[in-house]
């Protein structure tokens, strides 16, 4: 167990509060955990600039809109925060944030501003929080140790991000340690990320749309297993029309990995219209659904694989736990209209499977073998219409992956013939 701690005093009315902030290990991954703080409206932390306590006294109780100065800003805390309408804190294009915490408040909005280190990580914290919005906000760590990522807790609810940026995010953390319930992820890219996972973690109700995730690669400590989304726990997890490309030192691009914790089993996986492009040495598999280590914790549950353009994987573009083989073929993980580019691991006894087209390797009764004849970027072409018209409707999304209403039978594969 790895602990790491820093340790900063706060002015409370002429008494000292102590804010640990503590990195444990969990498995090969670190994520932050929160010690209790006592319970003070937000205006009296010291350590707030005066400008901002006078704004937040100001919007408090009915709410009302909180324009940041340019330039940088130390970090901000909301605590204690349940106004009768939204708080919107609004940066401006110069604006550069070192960090926020939002703790047991409701109804915040933080827009138009960049996050990024001011000598250390730059960490967006929300806890006993709800009804939080990050839109159109740009994380912007500098390098593996002066990196950034947004931590939520297990008891956060209805937290979105929208129309946001991710890049150098903190090294052995993730973008995003997904807690709680409620999350929503849209239009949002990560990039440039080292020795850091994407998203990570054991949620409920959990939305990742429209979203373009590249580039978790080992950076100079090579000590995290670097996955685009690793989950944990809990459900519904719904990924759609989204982009995963290159990855290294991990397991998968989308790896299910079910743990005991506050969030349950893993249930309810649901994976559609997305694209898996890359072809780093070690991208072995795409997504993998594996066997709990834990043998009191159930394989995951209601897993869905639809629709799919899978061409990343130098093994397999799905690897499901051989233990699926013992599950009741009703129950077994879903594995429909799907593209794979490549595909060692027979599925045949573990899965469902429906008319995916296979590139190369093991098929199962009522696939389809044959190149799907894709351009550059991983769509269909004029020449694909023979391999790739014509899938099962049953269960299939209502969009492509660009959002375009599919044909009834729709395309084999996350895009749409033309």
């Amino acid at each position: 167990m790895i602990r790491l701690r820093r340790k900063r005093r706060l002015l409370v009315a002429g008494a000292v509060l102590l804010c640990v902030l503590t990195a444990s290990a969990y498995g090969a991954h670190r994520a932050l955990e929160r010690g209790s703080h006592r319970k003070y409206a937000l205006y009296q932390f010291a350590q707030n600039p005066p400008w901002f306590k006078a704004q937040l006294k100001r919007v408090n109780v009915s709410g009302g809109t909180i324009r940041m100065p340019t330039g940088r800003v130390a970090p901000l805390q909301l605590f204690d925060l349940t106004p009768n309408n939204p708080i919107r804190l609004v940066g401006q294009p110069s604006t550069r944030l070192s960090g926020i915490s939002i703790k047991r408040s409701k109804r915040i909005v933080l827009s138009g501003v960049r996050i990024t280190p001011a000598g250390g990580p730059a960490i967006a914290d929300v806890s006993a929080s709800s009804d939080i919005t990050f839109r159109d906000v740009r994380f912007l760590g500098t390098e593996e140790d002066t990196g950034v990522a947004l931590q939520l807790d297990p008891d956060d609810r209805d937290i979105t991000i929208s129309r946001a940026e991710f890049a150098h995010c903190q090294h052995g953390l993730a973008c995003i340690l997904a807690q709680g319930s409620g999350l929503v992820i849209d239009h949002v890219r990560f990039h440039d990320v080292r020795d850091a996972d994407v998203i990570r973690g054991a949620a409920d109700d959990v939305t990742i749309s429209d979203s373009d995730l590249h580039d978790a690669l080992a950076g100079a400590h090579k000590d995290n297993h670097n996955d685009l989304i690793q989950i944990l726990g809990g459900g519904p997890w719904t990924i759609v029309r989204s982009h995963f490309g290159e990855r290294s030192n991990g397991a998968a691009q989308v790896y299910v990995d079910p743990r005991s914790g506050p969030a349950g089993p893993v249930h309810d996986v649901h994976v559609e219209s997305s694209l898996f492009t890359g072809s780093n040495p070690d991208m072995f598999f795409a997504i993998n659904v594996r066997d709990p280590a834990q043998s009191s914790v159930p394989l995951a549950t209601g897993v869905e694989f639809v629709n799919n353009t899978i061409v990343s994987a130098n093994i397999a573009a799905i690897v499901l736990a051989d233990e699926y083989a013992n599950v009741p073929s009703d129950q077994r993980p879903l594995v429909e209209n799907n593209i794979l580019g490549r595909q060692k691991h027979s599925l045949c006894g573990v899965a469902r499977t429906l008319t995916n087209v296979i590139a190369s390797g093991a098929s199962c009764p009522g696939d389809r073998r044959g190149t799907p004849s894709l351009d550059g970027k991983g769509s269909p072409s004029a020449a694909s219409a023979k391999l790739l018209a014509h899938g099962t409707s049953d269960g299939a999304p209502t969009t492509d992956l660009h959002g375009r209403k599919r044909a009834d039978p729709p395309t084999i594969g996350a895009v749409d013939l033309p």
